[in-house]
């Protein structure tokens, strides 16, 4: 079945230690970023770059190598734009 709207659940867990997961949907097929940012701004990690098809998406993020801290995931998905705090625990 084809999502009606474009989503963003998750992350979980959050806190995470190393690796979470999240899960987005889209009604149509984009292209698609979806990146972790620290509070400044600055992409610290590039989880997905592409083109998505129509449905559900879940992706697992690796926080290995990255600082314990807050940051903010951020799915853009053509004109649909949507972000999630999560924080990273060591």
């Amino acid at each position: 079945q084809i999502p009606q709207e474009f989503t963003l659940d998750g992350p979980y867990p959050n806190p995470f230690n190393n690796m979470t997961r999240v899960s987005f949907t889209l009604p149509r097929s984009v292209d698609v970023l979806v990146a972790l940012y620290d509070l400044q701004g600055r992409m610290v990690r590039e989880v997905y770059s592409g083109i998505a098809q129509s449905g559900i998406h879940h992706l697992q993020i690796d926080g290995t190598g990255i600082p314990a801290g807050i940051y903010v995931l951020k799915v853009d998905a053509g004109t649909n734009h949507a972000m999630k705090k999560v924080t990273l625990i060591k």
